[in-house]
């Protein structure tokens, strides 16, 4: 399961909540869970899951045990909605604060793959065709640097992919972002087995 940042739940005479969930949306038979952080106990509170266009409630799911501090907040609780099998569109509710939307359904991925292909494109470095911004880090590396010693000599460090919308680079991003590719490729060639010229 992919955890995006969800939606911050604030209203002041309520407890804040912090909750992280698929905002892509979840496929009908699988799991789906998402996470509610906050520095309030919410034990004996419910959180329900809305049909987004009728507002209706269709699982009211309660506040179990804290599974304990999580970064700077006190409490976390897991939030089980896997019983919610039916296509549509839905949100989390908690008291009168509500999420953005998100899908129940069998062919909810279609076309994720062929974005963050894109991604990798727009993200390109270098003398390579960049798409949505020029040719950039050309003029990389004029010295490396070992230690306290200075090796002023230029390196050619263009190529491969920045690592955000940022325009910088690192090697860790970027070992990464091969392997995913090579794995999504050895998990199934035939499905992955195109060139996107990425």
């Amino acid at each position: 399961v992919i955890l995006l940042p969800g939606c911050t739940l604030n209203v002041s005479a309520e407890p804040e909540i912090f909750i992280r969930f698929n905002q892509i949306g979840y496929l009908n038979d699988e799991p789906k869970t998402a996470v509610v952080l906050s520095n309030h106990n919410l034990s004996g509170k419910v959180i329900n899951v809305l049909d987004f266009k009728s507002k209706k409630s269709v699982l009211k799911i309660p506040f179990n045990t804290n599974k304990g501090v999580y970064g700077a907040f006190q409490y976390s609780y897991i939030v089980d909605f896997s019983d919610l099998k039916e296509n549509g569109d839905y949100q989390f509710e908690f008291s009168t604060q509500r999420t953005t939307a998100f899908k129940i359904g069998k062919n909810i991925y279609s076309g994720i793959a062929d974005s963050l292909l894109t991604f990798f494109f727009v993200q390109r470095c270098g003398y390579t065709n960049p798409h949505l911004h020029k040719t950039c880090h050309i003029s990389d590396a004029t010295r490396l640097v070992d230690h306290s010693k200075n090796i002023f000599e230029q390196y050619d460090a263009t190529g491969g992919w920045h690592d955000a919308g940022d325009y910088v680079k690192f090697l860790n991003t970027t070992a990464f972002s091969t392997y995913m590719l090579l794995f999504a490729y050895e998990f199934d060639p035939q499905k992955f087995g195109f060139d996107n010229n990425s």
